[in-house]
């Protein structure tokens, strides 16, 4: 059996979905708020992880056939900021771009959304070679 983070790490390259974490102690819960809807991050895992920026993108290129498998990527992205770091990014130009598409496309599954975050991840594959 993996260890819990190889486990988290799998879910952050797309080649797990987030569910397979909840034996682990994760979860994430739907939330009816004042003008939309929020997910609430609930984790007892022990684990984090700092996956490379080429883990983002492997995910975001293996699931954008599946747009629903990708949007609940980016909802457990976005909810799990405590347990996998944001470091790999944060020497990019276009950073902000790839996490406000995230957050985009995992509200409204915004095709705009999900063309940026394919566009990015194409150029983190082809810088990475």
């Amino acid at each position: 059996m993996k260890s819990p983070a190889d486990q988290l790490l799998r879910v952050v390259r797309g080649e797990a979905d987030w569910p397979s974490l909840k034996p682990l102690g994760f979860g994430i819960e739907r939330e009816t708020v004042e003008g939309g809807v929020a997910w609430k991050f609930a984790a007892q895992m022990p684990a984090s992880v700092d996956p490379a920026i080429e883990d983002f993108a492997a995910a975001v290129l293996q699931l954008r056939g599946n747009p629903e498998r990708l949007r609940d990527w980016a909802r457990f992205i976005l909810a799990s900021n405590d347990l996998v770091s944001f470091d790999a990014l944060e020497n990019r130009p276009d950073r902000d771009e790839f996490i406000g598409a995230l957050w985009d496309f995992s509200g409204h599954g915004d095709r705009a959304a999900m063309a940026t975050l394919v566009r990015i991840a194409e150029s983190i594959r082809t810088e990475a070679g």
